[in-house]
């Protein structure tokens, strides 16, 4: 077998594996990334097509359609001008303004700046 056939077959069934998540009431857009984010939008694709499940389908959706193409304004080298240190701090601040950007907490660059100096005064 190919291995883009048994990475699919994989992708596929650790997704139907994690159906169970997918399905909790209040779980947000940032955990639906997280849930999916490894994973070939093909077996995404073809576990929303084979779901029974309404809200399961609309999840994977809304993955493939818009939580994946969603990035942070704000990178790496922009962080450090604003005075956040290379290492674990610059981490935990990107991954802060990914899962805001992914839960509409944060919509444009200045909102990130925001965050980003309230994480600041934080630590």
């Amino acid at each position: 077998m190919p291995g883009w056939a048994s990475r699919l077959i994989r992708d596929i069934l650790q997704i139907k594996h994690s159906l169970s998540s997918l399905t909790a009431p209040t779980l947000k857009p940032s955990e639906i990334y997280y849930i999916l984010a490894r994973r070939l939008p093909e077996a995404v694709k073809v576990v929303a097509l084979a779901s029974d499940s309404p809200l399961v389908q609309e999840r994977l959706e809304l993955y493939l359609h818009n939580l994946r193409f969603i990035k942070p304004s704000l990178n790496g080298l922009e962080l450090q001008k604003m005075g956040v240190k290379p290492g674990k701090e610059m981490g935990r601040i990107l991954r802060a303004l990914y899962e805001a950007r992914l839960n509409q907490e944060v919509r444009n660059r200045g909102e990130e700046e925001e965050l980003v100096r309230r994480l600041l005064t934080k630590t």
